[in-house]
């Protein structure tokens, strides 16, 4: 029986990666072609677009392995079905639930990798990524935290809090150093706005350091230093797509202290825990394709149904988000309502089946 489980969890498993190998290179094909219209600009040519296209890999590995395990599922049971596997198996008394079992293995091992991928490799390779191609278009040297962002200009440091709105940032402190690379002075302001091509930083707080002590000022605005426009400026933020779990959880944790609304990043949390269950679940949803009412089918119709099954799926993850953030619901309840249901549709199919 170890030999049969070993069979059907490796038949499943490696069904499952060759669907996302391919919706994987379909996929980074589409976004290589979506970033030939940027090539050019800067130092950022074919190869550096195709490096960029190459860090985002993982998190589009991520985001398509609950419906690659769906989809992978029912192409190796199905083939084990229509290559009468399946029917040799169930003669020789194996029941149904007991062919769910190496099944179940299957997903928890793909749960596994999901987990690893999303919490590991996913995060630092898009920040990376993002980092890389901002600087080769822009030309200016920038930090990307997840408290803000830091660039280097000819004269010292700027700090931006936040991109707030298309044309809007939040806590911005410029620092001026002097030929010594010591402080000169700074200027603070809560918000800056982007005007006729500049920065305008409204109700400044100038500090100037002198050898006698501090002089301070109130100025009602001022032309800042940044000559990134807001373009450039949205894509050093950093989403929440990029940070790990463990990341989202302490900027959530921030956000949370510091009066500020962490809808965005707590649905961020919520989602990437939910990732790994929706996978194993995706992977047990394929047993009823097979076994239940579609068993007379063709293989290609077994597709069709899943791949409705999973589009509709990812239709209803993403609207749930986005439904919990406009009406202020617990992010929680947008990341695992898919799961839920899913887990709901999973038990009613494989009742009938068995």
């Amino acid at each position: 029986m170890k030999l049969l489980d070993r069979y059907i969890a490796g038949k499943v498993v490696e069904s499952v990666l060759l669907v996302l190998l391919a919706l994987v290179v379909l996929f980074a094909f589409t976004n290589f072609l979506g970033e030939l219209g940027d090539v050019g600009k800067g130092r950022y040519d074919l190869p550096l677009a195709l490096i960029y296209v190459l860090l985002l890999t993982p998190r589009q590995i991520l985001e398509l392995f609950p419906v690659s395990a769906l989809l992978g599922s029912v192409v190796a049971l199905g083939l084990m079905a229509n290559n009468n596997e399946l029917a040799v198996i169930r003669a020789a008394g194996v029941s149904v639930a007991r062919i769910t079992w190496p099944v179940l293995k299957a997903g928890a091992l793909l749960m596994f990798l999901a987990l690893v991928l999303g919490e590991g490799l996913a995060p630092p390779a898009e920040r990376y990524a993002h980092d890389l191609r901002v600087s080769a278009i822009t030309g200016e040297p920038a930090l990307r935290t997840s408290r803000g962002i830091w660039i280097r200009y000819q004269e010292g440091f700027i700090h931006i809090g936040d991109v707030v709105a298309g044309d809007a940032l939040r806590d911005v402190t410029v620092y001026e150093l002097d030929d010594q690379y010591q402080l000169k002075q700074t200027e603070s302001a809560p918000q800056a706005r982007y005007r006729n091509g500049q920065w305008v930083l409204l109700d400044v707080r100038q500090v100037i350091y002198t050898g006698d002590g501090l002089q301070v000022h109130k100025l009602r605005r001022m032309v800042g230093p940044l000559r990134l426009d807001p373009r450039q400026l949205k894509r050093l933020i950093i989403p929440p797509e990029d940070l790990s779990m463990v990341g989202l959880y302490k900027y959530v944790r921030y956000l949370e202290r510091t009066g500020q609304n962490p809808g965005r990043y707590a649905l961020a949390f919520w989602h990437k825990l939910s990732v790994p269950l929706v996978t194993g679940l995706m992977v047990v949803l394929a047993v009823p394709f097979v076994f239940g009412s579609l068993r007379s089918v063709t293989i290609g119709q077994r597709m069709v149904a899943a791949a409705l099954v999973g589009i509709g799926f990812q239709l209803l993850d993403q609207t749930a988000g986005q439904v919990t953030l406009l009406y202020n619901l617990p992010p929680a309840l947008g990341a695992f309502l898919p799961a839920g249901l899913a887990l709901v549709l999973a038990v009613v199919l494989l009742r009938r089946v068995y």
